[in-house]
């Protein structure tokens, strides 16, 4: 993806698939309590007719690809204009088709192997993992399970 492609992306569709809502529309103007930042009262607008943002609180804004370098750089991670169009890309892919998840009962076939522990996704270097990539967390829980093995050999 290159550039002129992602800033054809609405900024809406990226603060969606952040988690974010609109605290209140007025016209083409979109107020979000800023992902920036922690506050109480919506300082985040978002112009629709100009696919352009601006952050009242931190007095910054620009296009699409400003707001996910600026986001990156607010989770601490890398925020060159490349980090921001690999971010895009991965986040605006269609939908994945996921399969549903079956447990296999390795008790019958094999004792060695058993699964103790089923969850959703908990564990920092796993979360670490996905905030690396740019996939939120919520997203990731609705796609993917951290599961524990445990190998009877060992």
């Amino acid at each position: 993806m290159n550039a002129e492609q992602a800033k054809k992306i609405p900024l809406t569709d990226i603060l969606d698939k952040l988690g974010c809502k609109p605290a209140r529309i007025r016209n083409h103007d979109f107020w979000y309590l800023s992902p920036l930042r922690q506050e109480k009262t919506a300082g985040f607008k978002v112009n629709t007719a100009r696919n352009i943002w601006y952050d009242f609180g931190e007095g910054i804004g620009g296009t699409n690809i400003d707001f996910v370098r600026a986001y990156l750089k607010s989770t601490h991670e890398n925020h060159t204009v490349s980090d921001a169009l690999r971010w895009i890309r991965n986040m605006m892919r269609h939908k994945p088709v996921v399969a549903p998840v079956t447990t296999v009962d390795y008790s019958l076939t094999d004792r060695k192997l058993t699964l103790p522990d089923v969850k959703g996704i908990s564990q920092a270097g796993l979360i670490h993992y996905l905030e690396a990539r740019g996939i939120p967390i919520a997203i990731a829980n609705n796609y993917l399970k951290e599961v524990r093995v445990h190998n009877g050999n060992t």
